[in-house]
């Protein structure tokens, strides 16, 4: 979602926002504009922020002022960030600044005015390189195609690609989804050129490109960064759990052409990713972001399964409701978890969830029958189902999942995939030994209790103790 609503609504919102036990926003606008003759004497907001925080000459004026443009300006921002409209907080807080500074009589309309005017809303595009992931029968279709765009998903904006291995079979690749993903512009070949040569961006031809529809917009490299990797976790969360549906008995043709065997000289040498904008120009513009969160994106690259199109071309229902559970997480965590200095249980459960997915993931990555995948997979449904520890977790497992999937086909061996799978766990932590387990059948099981309680997470209200015992309706 990247249209901005209609703004006087909308600043009305941020203004009526309490930001205290007794204040409120509309407070901080009521304060700014009796200080404009303050504000006035600093050139910008770099140069307040200086003068509140000179340790050698403190300025409780100044400080004052920051105080209220901070208040503002978070939920603002947040306001914007739970509609997937990342603009940066050093950005809004030029605005905010330049707004006030001049007397306007609503620096938030004002910079929402901006915002829209200047079309800082618009959607650009995330291109994240992957490794590890293969489409079924794609190396064996990739001779007789100039590219192959075989995961496409416009309601989730989002596109994957299997390695290109030419240049301008990457470029043609970004220009045919581009439209499909909601952006406008296209972009040109010179750019993605400039950071292949610039960047040594070998990826951009060896590896799986995953793109993404995003609105992103920033004053410095990594600012937006933790919002941008939250939506690709989103993203390659709900393609782990369309594997993790997949039957185990994959067609063994398409398994040995996978485009994760075929044609692939795929590196894991990646230092950067591409945000490209949809600013005033006629093609998109945008940086190569340096990596800073090596381990997170270095997690986010691997995916390592294979995605069979053509299953999921005749399960479309099926798809849609996982690629609907996954955004109904995602949006929940931006309007409770993200941006808010204190978390009510709302807050905190979205959170928990948002990390329960994360290890789901962890759970398919490598060896995906190793230790780690034991743990991290027995980790995400303890952090699913659970509040807090007890005695008893494996039983307590077991009923939770019988009471979420209560009407399935299969859940008795869906309850007892999940007690096998903490045991599994339990043995591995103490003993050091792994178990034999097959965790295919708990990978699924936890697919299909996610969706069910993510359709349950309405109900939840923002103090109740424990959420999972109130959702599951299981002590």
């Amino acid at each position: 979602m990247t249209r901005l609503p209609a703004i006087k609504r909308l600043a009305a919102d941020v203004e009526s926002a309490k930001v205290g036990k007794r204040q409120r926003v509309a407070d901080s606008v009521a304060f700014l504009a009796r200080q404009v003759g303050g504000l006035r004497a600093y050139t910008d907001v770099e140069d307040l922020a200086e003068a509140a925080f000179d340790e050698s000459a403190p300025n409780k004026a100044a400080r004052a002022l920051v105080y209220h443009l901070e208040k503002i300006r978070g939920e603002l921002a947040r306001q914007l960030w739970r509609r997937e409209i990342f603009v940066g907080v050093t950005v809004i807080d030029e605005l905010l600044f330049s707004h006030a500074s001049v007397g306007a009589s609503d620096p938030v309309l004002a910079t929402l005015q901006t915002i829209r005017d200047s079309q800082l809303n618009r959607p650009g595009m995330v291109v994240f390189p992957l490794h590890s992931f293969g489409v079924l029968a794609a190396g064996l279709l990739r001779p007789f195609r100039g590219t192959s765009t075989v995961l496409i998903n416009p309601a989730a904006r989002y596109a994957i690609a299997p390695q290109t291995n030419n240049l301008g079979r990457t470029v043609t690749f970004l220009n045919d989804v581009a439209p499909q993903l909601g952006v406008k512009k296209p972009i040109e070949d010179d750019l993605i050129e400039h950071w292949r040569r610039s960047r040594g961006a070998r990826w951009l031809e060896s590896n799986p490109l995953l793109v993404a529809g995003m609105t992103s917009i920033s004053g410095y490299y990594y600012e937006n960064e933790f919002l941008v990797l939250g939506r690709l976790r989103a993203i390659t969360s709900a393609v782990v759990m369309l594997a993790a549906l997949q039957p185990a008995n994959i067609n063994r043709a398409a398994s040995v052409f996978s485009s994760s065997r075929i044609n692939n000289w795929e590196t894991r040498d990646i230092h950067h990713y591409l945000v490209l904008s949809d600013t005033h120009a006629k093609a998109l513009n945008g940086r190569a972001i340096p990596i800073h969160q090596r381990r997170q994106v270095g997690e986010l690259s691997d995916m390592a399964v294979d995605i069979d199109p053509r299953f999921w071309q005749r399960r479309k229902a099926e798809a849609d409701a996982v690629h609907q559970a996954v955004d109904a997480l995602y949006a929940g965590y931006l309007s409770h978890s993200v941006g808010r200095g204190t978390e009510n249980t709302l807050g905190s459960t979205y959170r928990k969830l948002f990390e329960a997915v994360t290890y789901f993931r962890r759970s398919c990555q490598g060896d995906s029958e190793s230790w780690t995948a034991v743990v991290s997979l027995a980790t995400a449904f303890e952090m699913l189902l659970t509040d807090s520890y007890e005695p008893g977790i494996a039983l307590r497992l077991r009923r939770r999942t019988q009471a979420l999937l209560r009407g399935v086909p299969r859940t008795r061996t869906y309850q007892a995939a999940v007690e096998d799978l903490y045991y599994a766990r339990s043995a591995t932590v103490h003993s050091g030994e792994v178990p034999g387990i097959d965790l295919s059948i708990a990978r699924q099981a936890f697919v299909l209790v996610f969706r069910a309680l993510i359709t349950r997470m309405p109900t939840l209200n923002p103090r109740q103790p424990e959420p999972m015992a109130f959702l599951t309706g299981v002590r």
